[in-house]
């Protein structure tokens, strides 16, 4: 693609898989980039210290000159830790979130936050944009909290919730495959569910976002539901072993203490009314993430 803007982006957070990703896949196409951490030593640039733990931290931060937009990867996305520290966890996702987001907006920065289908209760499957919040868990009010303020940017903010993201270095489906291929068992939840969407789709909308500064909500989801014990079985079955290997097992057996969705799919007609990207089938991913990972990512690593 055509480099669309030739100053900066922010990526904020870009220590985490979709983070630093993003870092590299925009650096590779020709922008100039700058990634945030929260680490502030044996830092090399592209990188920059920025705490958002760290409220007096954010009070003397100054968003770099020439910033054209910055992309909000950072926060806490762990459904069990937003339950166990939700203040903790809501001072990190919302209020020093909202702080930095208001110093990019006031500096004319726009802004791209990535947010989650637990913005909804899993209740119904494929959720439009424009469908009330109703989250089940605190990571998901967590979101609809940060949402409601950059949906209050209007034209200078843009909102993409994801699905569950399947990257090369996804540890979960990587552990599944190296304890099938040795002939271990393994033990999917059979009442989790997933709509598995490729990295690769993921930057590329946020990249056409980028280029186009286009405002609202989009939703990036796979087309069906699997639940993680189906998901394992389409890989056993993609990888050639022995489904029997795959022994699923109820969430509560496994002592978690939050009720998963039942349906975490969302609309997509949005990215492809707009941009014309449409979402690969789940079990193509699926495949791609047992025989070849790094195709996930797309050609850029």
């Amino acid at each position: 693609m055509e480099l669309c803007n030739k100053r900066s982006v922010m990526v904020v957070g870009c220590d985490g898989l979709i983070g630093s990703s993003l870092l590299k896949f925009l650096a590779s196409l020709g922008y100039k980039v700058l990634g945030t951490t929260r680490r502030s030593i044996n830092l090399q640039w592209p990188r920059i210290t920025l705490d958002l733990s760290d409220a007096k931290h954010l009070e003397s931060w100054v968003p770099p000159s020439n910033l054209n937009t910055a992309i909000h990867c950072a926060g806490i996305t762990k459904i069990d830790r937003c339950a166990i520290d939700p203040i903790g966890s809501f001072r990190v996702n919302v209020e020093n979130t909202v702080r930095l987001a208001t110093k990019l907006f006031e500096a004319g920065i726009f802004q791209v936050f990535l947010s989650t289908n637990h913005v909804f209760d899993g209740s119904k499957p494929f959720r439009m944009h424009v469908d009330a919040t109703c989250p089940l868990n605190e990571y998901g009010r967590q979101k609809v909290e940060a949402e409601s303020f950059f949906l209050s940017l209007g034209a200078s903010a843009s909102i993409v919730r994801l699905t569950k993201v399947l990257t090369p270095s996804d540890s979960l489906l990587n552990s599944w495959v190296r304890s099938l291929k040795d002939g271990y068992p393994i033990q999917p939840f059979s009442n989790m569910f997933m709509a598995p969407v490729p990295l690769s789709t993921v930057l590329n909308v946020l990249l056409l976002i980028v280029c186009s500064r286009s405002s609202g909500i989009f939703h990036v989801s796979a087309d069906q539901d699997l639940s993680y014990a189906e998901v394992a079985q389409e890989g056993a079955r993609a990888i050639g072993v022995s489904e029997k290997l795959v022994t699923p097992i109820h969430s509560t057996d496994a002592g978690l203490n939050w009720r998963p969705p039942e349906n975490t799919t969302l609309n997509t007609e949005g990215i492809l009314a707009t941009f014309g990207v449409s979402v690969p089938h789940v079990q193509w991913t699926i495949s791609k993430a047992f025989l070849s990972p790094k195709t996930l990512a797309g050609r850029f690593l």
